[in-house]
C-alpha cells in the first residue's frame, strides 16, 4: 500500500461534542446534521463541497480542562485515507481548570486530493487505531 499523496487541509473549527468519535462530512446536509449535534456551534461554516469534504475527530465529554484532540496529517491511498491525530490527556500532576470541557476538530479536506468513490477512512493516535468510516466521496 504506497502513499498517494499528502491531503491538504486547514482548520475550520475547535468545536466538540458530548459523544466521542468521528466523522466525513461530503454534503450541505450532512454538515447540517453534525453541527446540530456539536456543544455550543458556531455559526455554520461555507464549504464548498464540490472541492472539499469536512473531517472531524472528537473526544466527547471530558471532566476538566487540560484534553485535546488534534489532525495532523491526512495521507490518501488507494481507497483508504489515513487520519492522523494528536491525542492529549492531562497527567495527575497537571493544574487543569475544573469545567467540563468538549474537546473537537473539525478540518476542511481538499477532494482533489482524495480518492473517490467508497473510501475508507482510518482514524489513529500515538497509541495506535481509534476507528474507521467508510463514506462515498
Amino acid at each position: 500500500m504506497g502513499i498517494l499523496c499528502e491531503v491538504p487541509f486547514s482548520t475550520v473549527d475547535r468545536v466538540g461534542r458530548r459523544q466521542p468519535g468521528f466523522s466525513v462530512v461530503a454534503s450541505r446536509g450532512e454538515l447540517v446534521q453534525l453541527w446540530a449535534g456539536l456543544w455550543q456551534p458556531p455559526a455554520l461554516p461555507r464549504i464548498d463541497f464540490s472541492r472539499s469534504c469536512l473531517v472531524a475527530a472528537f473526544m466527547g465529554e471530558q471532566p476538566t480542562g487540560g484534553y485535546s484532540i488534534t489532525i495532523q496529517r491526512i495521507q490518501a491511498y488507494d481507497q483508504q485515507v489515513l487520519v492522523d491525530l494528536l491525542v492529549k490527556k492531562p497527567s495527575r500532576d497537571d493544574f487543569v481548570p475544573l469545567v467540563v470541557t468538549f474537546p473537537g476538530h473539525l478540518v476542511q479536506a481538499s477532494k482533489d486530493a482524495l480518492p473517490g468513490g467508497d473510501v475508507q477512512f482510518l482514524f489513529r493516535d500515538q497509541e495506535g487505531p481509534l476507528g474507521e468510516l467508510e463514506v462515498r466521496l
